[in-house]
């Protein structure tokens, strides 16, 4: 008998997590947010970026590499790594974040159109309900994630619209909240006062 643990992904699938990550430009700059979920897709932790603005000469310096750059090693990366909750793989709505992989022992995979051209180097998979992915790993376990995926009945894009909602509250709320003026100091009543 053997003392060794099974760690495949079908052995650890009902401790599977999962990140849904997306990156947005305002008139700030780009912002990412993250949002980490248990296998049933429900939310285990929360996370927005601060606007990330490359400035003209670095524009000119990155090319065509700023955006891949930017999103992949500067907002996801960070967002990840500040997570309390680690995840078996990153699930993104932007091409962008696939490079992430290059950085980060992690699958990545990215909601894809039928008609989308897979990049080199990636492959296509098949999520759950049959939505395309783009895939980033190791490709030993992709016919372990295309197993779990079958037995999965979520939408992987629904995700981004709790996020995107998510994100819309949070800025409502800040806004609020920074209109508001503190009270002045020494009218707090002593009931509630914080020693």
């Amino acid at each position: 008998m053997s003392d060794t643990k099974d760690n495949s992904l079908l052995a650890v699938q009902g401790s599977i997590h999962f990140g849904f990550l997306t990156i947005y430009q305002d008139t700030t700059g780009f912002v990412g947010a993250y949002l980490a979920t248990n296998r049933w897709l429900r939310p285990l932790e929360f996370r927005i970026s601060s606007a990330v603005s490359p400035n003209k000469v670095q524009q000119i310096l990155y090319g065509e590499s700023l955006r891949p750059f930017l999103f992949a090693e500067v907002i996801a990366k960070a967002l990840i790594e500040k997570s309390s909750n680690p995840v078996n793989m990153v699930i993104t709505d932007q091409p962008e974040v696939l490079e992430l992989r290059k950085k980060m022992d992690l699958a990545v995979a990215c909601l894809t159109k039928a008609e989308t051209v897979i990049p080199e180097g990636y492959q296509p998979i098949t999520g759950p309900r049959g939505i395309g992915l783009i895939y980033s790993g190791k490709s030993e376990d992709i016919p372990a994630w295309s197993t779990l995926f079958e037995n999965m009945d979520f939408d992987l894009a629904e995700p981004f619209i709790r996020i995107r909602d998510a994100v819309s509250e949070t800025r409502r709320t800040t806004n609020r909240t920074a209109g508001t003026a503190a009270p002045p100091q020494g009218n707090t009543p002593p009931s509630s006062q914080v020693a």
